[in-house]
């Protein structure tokens, strides 16, 4: 029998919220920069005029430059209650939430409905709406969207 089979529940919460604490930052630090490897290449591959701003421990900024305006993407984190939220000024999205939980084996990224997600298809669900704006006929001829 493994270690991890002989846990209890009060062994296994107490490893979950310890998985949690020690890699919160880290998961908040991959999200920048798949936000920010994101932001290059959608700038490199699709030639749009974006911007990757860290604005401070815990707000991450994409200004994206469309024509004659500016649109804004701000993605927070919130360490108290382990979440990720981005704000979007011109969208009708309006915010998404992602949370960040662990079990006993490690830290992960839920959707609302509890999905695991690793930090590059988070970025994928941030940055979508924005960066291929419309129904997924739009974008369709620009390739799979990828989520997995």
């Amino acid at each position: 029998m493994s270690e991890q089979a002989q846990l209890n529940w009060v062994e296994k919460q107490h490893r979950a919220e310890k998985h949690l604490n020690d890699s919160k930052a880290e998961m908040w630090h991959d999200i920048c920069g798949s936000l920010a490897d994101a932001a290059r290449s959608f700038n490199k591959l699709y030639g749009g005029k974006t911007e990757s701003i860290p604005k401070n421990g815990h707000r991450f900024r994409i200004v994206l430059h469309e024509q004659d305006r500016k649109r804004l993407i701000d993605v927070d984190f919130d360490d108290q209650s382990c979440t990720i939220t981005s704000e979007y000024d011109a969208s009708p999205q309006g915010s998404r939430i992602f949370h960040l939980t662990a079990d006993h084996t490690s830290a992960f990224f839920i959707d609302k409905s509890g999905n695991r997600l690793t930090a590059d298809q988070v970025s994928q669900a941030i940055l979508t709406p924005s960066f291929f704006p419309g129904p997924p006929s739009v974008y369709a001829n620009r390739g799979p969207l990828i989520v997995g």
